[in-house]
């Protein structure tokens, strides 16, 4: 099925409409109006026929003007529902515009007024059957306030479709980078995002009952996203990394209320984390899988922070059962300038005897049982980092007299804060 302009970006607002066009690219630049950012479509025609090949719609009312070149049409007949977008030159004439993709075949050649209406402008809220029609580089903006389940999901089978464009959330206007609770929210109720062959999803709160509430089944990066998942039975996780070979984490923040293994960031391999944030969860990371690694990560009261991870550099395991659980001596694993304050068992191995797969360097460890059948290494700091605020999520070190941590674990710039 063909697909949008590689221009073409996607407006998605809590007030809009489902059935409005919502999708806009700067096709004939200069004269190209952008429609789709307005609660209401531009035009609303009830009389529109498409010629056989399904490229060419005629209106007898019109109001077709050529600023219009390059928004979207939404064809809601008794035909079914497709979406298609006036292309560069595609103006003729009040009545009559040129458009692209070609219409499905059940809409190509359609009678005129057949039970159901065109809609040129005007924002979508949280539509899914114009997944189909997006390109590689499409962008879809959602716009502030909260955004009601998605349906289905969002996102391909595994497998099928082409790689999507950027899911990107926004305040005020797009492109600010909104935190903490001026980020745009999406319940997904116990569905999931899947962003299986998404590039990016970025600047959202994400929350929901399901298995998982971000659920990647291919590569893809996610940049300062909030998922929380409600669901209280076992195996609730926030961020689910399983299948998303690769893929990069950065300033993300994960809490799952669910038992059990109910986790807030399940890795896969050659998976990477940096300045994210897990917390009150019964696994912080974890992963199965070869070629994962954290970097200026926290887990904090969970009842394992970090689990089989391959690498740790600069990371924080507070008050959790399990600081670190390493795998065993048949994996290799490192920890560079890692602090476990707080916790019971700092590093941790269910191996019967002490393991030197593990191999730790420069740590900082404060809890009631420092190692667990894991040998210790030389490096290691046994005393209070003297964290600033833990309580309040300032995990900055204060008072501790070894500087490597204070450098090391300067964590006042990730986004993930309670909220």
């Amino acid at each position: 099925m063909g697909v949008w302009d590689a221009k073409t970006i996607v407006e998605i607002r809590s007030t809009g409409l489902g059935t409005n066009g919502g999708g806009f690219g700067n096709l004939t630049p200069g004269v190209s109006v952008d429609y789709s950012q307005q609660d209401a479509p531009q035009l609303s025609l009830v009389d529109v026929a498409s010629n056989a090949a399904g490229t060419q719609l005629t209106s007898a009312a019109g109001g077709f003007t050529q600023a219009m070149e390059g928004n979207v049409i939404h064809v809601h007949n008794g035909f079914g529902v497709d979406f298609v977008q006036i292309v560069s030159g595609g103006y003729i004439d009040t009545h009559t515009v040129n458009v692209s993709p070609p219409m499905a075949p059940n809409q190509a050649g359609v009678s005129a007024n057949v039970g159901g209406a065109y809609k040129l402008g005007g924002s979508w809220i949280r539509d899914l059957t114009f997944w189909q029609r997006l390109h590689t580089n499409n962008i879809v903006w959602f716009g502030p306030g909260t955004h009601g389940p998605l349906l289905t999901g969002i996102g391909w089978p595994a497998g099928a479709g082409p790689k999507l464009g950027r899911m990107i959330g926004y305040h005020v206007t797009r492109g600010d980078n909104p935190v903490g609770l001026d980020r745009p929210l999406i319940d997904c109720a116990d569905q999931s995002i899947l962003p299986n062959n998404w590039k990016t999803v970025e600047n959202l709160r994400l929350t929901g009952t399901g298995v998982d509430v971000l659920n990647a089944g291919g590569l893809c990066m996610c940049f300062n996203v909030k998922a929380t998942n409600t669901g209280v039975i076992a195996g609730r996780n926030a961020f689910n990394f399983s299948g998303g070979v690769g893929s990069i984490v950065i300033a993300c923040e994960g809490q799952t209320d669910g038992s059990g293994f109910s986790t807030a960031f399940i890795l896969s391999e050659r998976c990477k984390v940096a300045h994210s944030f897990a917390h009150d969860s019964p696994f912080g990371f974890t992963t199965s899988s070869i070629g994962t690694g954290c970097d200026f990560c926290v887990a904090d009261t969970c009842g394992t922070g970090f689990s089989k991870i391959e690498w740790h550099r600069n990371c924080l395991a507070y008050n959790c059962t399990y600081g670190y659980y390493l795998p065993n001596a048949a994996v290799w694993s490192a920890l560079l300038n890692c602090i476990a304050d707080a916790c019971t068992f700092d590093f941790y191995s269910d191996q019967a005897v002490d393991q030197e797969g593990a191999f730790t360097f420069f740590n900082c460890l404060n809890g009631v049982t420092h190692y667990t059948h894991i040998k210790d290494w030389y490096g290691n700091i046994i005393g209070d980092p003297g964290l600033k605020n833990p309580a309040a999520d300032d995990f900055r070190v204060d008072s501790f007299d070894r500087n490597v941590f204070e450098r090391a674990l300067e964590l006042s710039q990730f986004t993930g804060a309670k909220v």
